[in-house]
């Protein structure tokens, strides 16, 4: 039997006597052309050998003779061919599946060793199984998921872990967020033995953390500089609210623009709800704020709530100028039927709140968040 193996296939010829140094070179040379003819279907090869049915007339070209042979030996030269093919598909197939198999090991190799809380001893093949021998995190994952369902079923790879405690950040916050608890608007950051908390949180919260620091395996010490009592930043999202709500803007008879000794009132306005957005962004809570326009109601309806709408948008108009978000205001008008015609000519404005992540249904009324 003549072997020629080649990066993805091993061809095999059958020689009765002594094989001619020709049989070599016709072996190499078909199996370099099957590479670049067939090359997709070896890398993709799952044991359907259907792929390679146009192969045998390319296998044919390696029967080699040293002279013309008689009638008698066609027979032989037909049987050869059978054989050689006989041999070489399984060959091929077994080629094939091996240098799969090397190929997912070698990468399932490489992802074990890049993962964290994972810590690699040995890796080999024994008694026709792979194994791996090492240290895993408890906080780790799991590691046929790490190496991928499909080398997971290819290679079946035998685990031997022994515990440990890794101190890679990945797995330290995962440790500590497991420990802790914390809300959602807490963010941990892991750096050499210090776990940094920043955010909002529920004041009993932080007090039990200050109180008794508890364990967590990795972290020497707790950084909470950075944490804000939810309680203290809804009593001053509060304040805000009620000083932006409790503030007209005035404007005279028939104007939509804003009277000049108003211009303070819009500044300290503008400012109120900057610090307002800045609240309610720490608070998770989403705000929108709806400016409502009046005018009195001397003279035609239609011309009065005309004129109420534009002093709202007047005043939108103003306060985007002073640097907010257009996206956080909407507009609107009405007649105010008071006798007061002064104070009915007026923009006010409402905050309209709710927690981050909740439906538009779930608008919190006007009035104190809690």
């Amino acid at each position: 039997v003549v072997l020629e193996a080649g990066p993805a296939a091993v061809m095999a010829a059958v020689v009765r006597g002594s094989p001619p140094q020709s049989l070599r070179v016709a072996l190499r040379t078909t199996l370099e052309r099957l590479h670049q003819t067939h090359g997709r279907a070896l890398d993709s090869f799952r044991g359907n050998a259907q792929a390679f049915a146009d192969t045998r007339g390319t296998l044919k070209s390696c029967l080699a003779q040293e002279r013309r042979e008689s009638s008698s030996k066609k027979g032989r030269r037909w049987l050869l061919s059978v054989v050689l093919a006989a041999i070489a598909l399984p060959l091929l197939y077994w080629g094939v599946v091996s240098w799969q198999a090397r190929a997912l090991w070698r990468d399932a190799q490489t992802a074990l060793r890049a993962e964290p809380g994972l810590v690699i001893v040995e890796a080999g093949h024994d008694g026709g199984r792979y194994f791996v021998r090492g240290l895993r995190d408890a906080s780790a994952r799991e590691p046929n998921a790490v190496i991928g369902e499909r080398a997971a079923s290819r290679l079946e790879v035998s685990w031997h872990w022994r515990p440990y405690i890794s101190v890679e950040p990945e797995l330290v916050l995962v440790r500590a967020a497991k420990v802790l608890a914390p809300p959602p608007s807490v963010r941990m950051n892991f750096d050499e033995g210090l776990l940094s908390l920043s955010g909002v949180a529920p004041r009993a919260w932080i007090d039990s953390l200050a109180a008794k620091p508890p364990h967590v395996p990795g972290v020497g010490a707790f950084n909470t500089a950075e944490l804000r009592e939810r309680e203290q930043l809804l009593a001053q999202f509060n304040r805000l609210r009620g000083r932006i709500e409790a503030e007209m803007l005035y404007f005279d008879s028939g104007i939509t623009g804003l009277n000049e000794n108003q211009a303070g009132v819009l500044s300290a306005l503008a400012s109120d709800i900057a610090r307002l957005l800045d609240t309610a962004r720490m608070a998770q809570i989403e705000i929108r704020i709806r400016i409502e326009g009046f005018a009195d109601a001397a003279g035609l309806a239609e011309q009065n709530l005309a004129l109420s709408q534009a002093r709202a948008a007047a005043v939108q108009a103003a306060l985007m100028q002073a640097g907010l978000p257009g996206e956080l205001f909407s507009h609107t008008g009405a007649l105010d039927e008071s006798s007061n015609f002064v104070r009915a000519r007026r923009v006010e404005l409402k905050v309209v709140s709710r927690a981050a992540g909740h439906s538009a249904a779930q608008r919190e009324p006007a009035g104190p968040v809690k």
